[in-house]
């Protein structure tokens, strides 16, 4: 093989690999942890870029659609509270 098919072999190659995508924490995973891991998914938009934990407070929350991480579940649905179960 020349240097020119070998070249572009290897690059066919490495674009038939599969892409690994980027890994995304989430809320309880900063508070299992201890300590502040990025980047942070929105539980409820799925944001990945505006999301800012709070170490004082001991929650997330997200600047694009302003919701409290820790008020929704991963699946993105609003927790109930007590006073509204009864």
């Amino acid at each position: 093989m020349s240097k020119k098919s070998d070249r572009a072999y290897r690059k066919w190659k490495e674009s038939m690999r599969p892409k690994k995508e980027p890994k995304y924490f989430d809320v309880s995973d900063v508070q299992r942890a201890e300590f502040n891991l990025e980047p942070l998914k929105c539980r409820k938009c799925g944001s990945t870029k505006n999301v800012v934990y709070l170490q004082y407070v001991g929650d997330a929350q997200c600047e694009k659609c302003g919701a409290w991480q820790g008020e929704y579940t991963k699946a993105g649905h609003k927790r109930k509270k007590l006073r509204d179960m009864a």
